[in-house]
């Protein structure tokens, strides 16, 4: 098997970046999920204050809409980097841009509480200029919150740490400096996610005519190619990538956000719409996640590798298979 794609999501719940090459660390690939977006009511004397919701593409679809792109002039420190966002409003209107530094100065930004399914950390809340291009492509007060060198908790155990349940509950509120470890940016539970590209193939084949799945919406951060079987990354429990390890922990609960309908911005209906409703055929598998079907594995990197490079075309190696399904434990909620 093979490394076929790696993505990474610079703006959590926009469109990804593909790239060639990406420094893997314990709390994901470097350019991933350093952003988040916040619907707000600025109704507050501070951004500290405000009451916002967490912007998520099962909720807010139009986030498909808005495309990345990953510069790095003349391939020097990662620092100088930034990305272009583009919104092309369903092709209705001329795209709009913004650039936005990868690592902007946080010296005089406001703070922001962030709460993502209880695991909190602190954001920085980007400029108005940010702040505006945003509402106005949405149509709604939006803020664009950085996370700097702050993270969270996560939110399911690294079956390679071994950590008991009691002491999981006790270390899930303590400070990220004081635990160390196990800890993610504004990823939903864990550092990384990791699918097969052979299971995708499957899912397109069991769509109606013409509907093929796009790997993207499954938001990985690995696609590994060449598993002989659909399905066989269920029993995965230790993956080398290249020089890496991957330890591939949980499985992932998919939600309506495989439905949506990049060209529009809007959930597919009818045959179209029918990614999530062939999964809930026979991929409801893992007792932990209910009702959701289950695609992919997330995934944590043996901490030992931390800063160490992967690359598109590694070869990918199982070493370490369960004899059954694993069991979702998500200590957070998605409510």
């Amino acid at each position: 098997m093979k490394v076929k794609q790696i993505l990474a999501y610079p703006i959590k719940s926009l469109r990804g970046v593909s790239l060639p090459d990406a420094v893997v660390t314990k709390y994901g690939l470097s350019w991933d999920r350093r952003f988040m977006l916040v619907k707000i009511d600025e109704n507050a004397p501070t951004p500290a204050d405000w009451k916002v919701q967490n912007m998520a593409v099962s909720i807010f679809s139009a986030m498909c809409l808005f495309t990345v792109e990953l510069k790095v002039p003349n391939n020097e420190d990662e620092q100088s980097a930034y990305i272009i966002v583009t919104f092309d409003a369903a092709r209705s209107e001329k795209p709009r841009t913004l650039k936005i530094p990868m690592f902007p100065n946080t010296a005089d930004l406001d703070t922001k509480p962030v709460n993502l399914h209880g695991a909190k950390t602190t954001g920085f809340v980007m400029g108005q200029k940010y702040r505006d291009w945003f509402s106005d492509c949405f149509g709604f007060d939006t803020a664009l919150i950085y996370v700097g060198d702050n993270s969270r908790h996560a939110l399911c155990s690294n079956p390679a740490r071994n950590s008991s349940t009691w002491l999981s509950s006790f270390t899930r509120n303590l400070p990220a400096f004081i635990v160390g470890e196990d800890q993610i940016r504004f990823q939903d539970c864990v550092p990384y996610l990791v699918v097969s590209d052979t299971s995708c193939n499957e899912m397109s084949d069991r769509l109606p005519e013409g509907v093929e799945m796009d790997i993207t919406k499954l938001r990985p951060n690995i696609v590994i190619e060449g598993a002989e079987e659909p399905w066989e990354e269920d029993y995965w429990a230790e993956l080398a990538v290249g020089n890496v390890k991957i330890i591939t922990a949980h499985n992932c609960g998919r939600c309506q956000s495989i439905n949506v309908n990049y060209e529009d911005g809007r959930f597919r209906t009818g045959p179209a719409g029918a990614a999530l409703k062939t999964l809930m055929r026979d991929r409801r598998i893992d007792k932990g996640h209910g009702y959701a079907p289950v695609f992919g594995r997330y995934s944590y990197l043996d901490n030992r590798d931390d800063g160490k490079m992967i690359r598109v075309g590694d070869d990918v190696k199982v070493l370490k298979t369960n004899i059954t399904n694993t069991t979702f434990d998500f200590t957070g909620s998605f409510a």
